[in-house]
């Protein structure tokens, strides 16, 4: 069951231990950052900012991700779907700090099969997000994924889950996020 939490730092740390007890190797894909900004800056830009595109992703084979992005709307490849990593894809010889794909099983996919034998695994490649930052055009390219074993209430608005376990904190952090995690 996926967990419901109030805040991005409770989500963070939740999904941060998971990743860590599935006992798997854990690869890290930096960001690929272009713009007329200091590459140090770039990096620092938060990825809200960002095209919600991660500066570092850490995933492992077995983790469970949710997709940033609309990739397929019509296939239920969109923002919020979630899914489980089955595989890493790499070019071989590449010098990129990106794979070319990652798989991921996806919990709501269900035509067409890109792989015969395993007709729900879709291969999610790195997504070039354009954006603005202090009057200076960017770009940030990663993996439109991010962890989640736990998401927060807020980003849970609207999703159909068929279970949750809810945390709403030692008090409500906001009016009617209690109503928003039970709806």
């Amino acid at each position: 069951a996926c967990r419901l939490l109030p805040t991005n730092l409770a989500v963070m740390e939740y999904n941060s231990h998971n990743l860590k007890s599935i006992g798997s190797p854990v690869a890290r894909f930096r960001a690929i950052n272009v713009g007329e900004l200091a590459p140090s800056e770039l990096s620092q830009i938060p990825s809200d900012v960002a095209c919600n595109l991660a500066q570092t992703l850490l995933i492992s084979i077995g983790s469970r991700v949710m997709l940033r992005k609309n990739l397929w709307t019509a296939k239920g490849l969109v923002n919020g779907a979630l899914g489980f990593v089955q595989g890493i894809v790499w070019h071989r010889g590449s010098e990129s700090t990106l794979a070319e794909f990652i798989l991921v099983e996806m919990d709501s996919y269900d035509s067409p099969p890109f792989f015969p034998r395993y007709p729900k695994i879709v291969p999610i490649p790195p997504y070039k997000g354009n954006y603005e930052y202090k009057g200076y055009s960017c770009e940030r390219t990663q993996f439109p994924l991010v962890l989640a074993w736990a998401i927060t209430i807020h980003k849970s608005q609207g999703m159909t889950l068929d279970k949750a376990i809810v945390d709403i904190g030692k008090k409500e952090m906001a009016a009617g996020l209690t109503f928003v995690a039970i709806s």
